[in-house]
């Protein structure tokens, strides 16, 4: 049996270097480590949830946390946007995972208009690999 160490044993990356460093080594590579950050901000879209770094999720060094609805049931007990809210935000957490450059386009009708940006997108789709320290 194989056991994972606790989630920052040794470092963490912060939400400013793993903005950076997943920019430099771009698309279709990523960064893989333990992350910490402060929860500014979260986001509900297409069955997942976003937590962000930053309040504005468009800003440049914002480090996003995407987590799939089920998970976030099993992390908090509630799909609620308004409870996970008042769960995450204003709160440190851990995450363990491959933080990727990922392209977003700007759509108009339902259509890319051909205008985009790149956000961070840090995936967690296990539990066990998100913690929330005890302040």
């Amino acid at each position: 049996m194989v056991v994972m160490p606790p989630i920052c044993a040794e470092r963490c990356i912060n939400s400013i270097e793993a903005v950076t460093l997943a920019a430099q080594v771009g698309n279709g590579a990523g960064v893989m480590g333990d992350f910490a950050m402060t929860v500014k901000a979260i986001g509900f879209e297409r069955g997942r949830f976003y937590l962000n770094s930053e309040l504005d999720y468009r800003d440049r060094n914002c480090l996003t946390v995407v987590i799939p609805a089920t998970t976030m049931s099993k992390l908090v007990g509630t799909t609620d946007l308004e409870a996970v809210k008042k769960f995450y935000v204003g709160s440190k957490i851990a995450a363990r995972g491959v933080a990727r450059q990922v392209r977003i386009d700007f759509t108009a009708d339902g259509q890319p208009t051909g205008k985009y940006y790149y956000q961070i997108h840090l995936f967690v789709p296990d539990e066990r690999l998100l913690t929330r320290p005890a302040s």
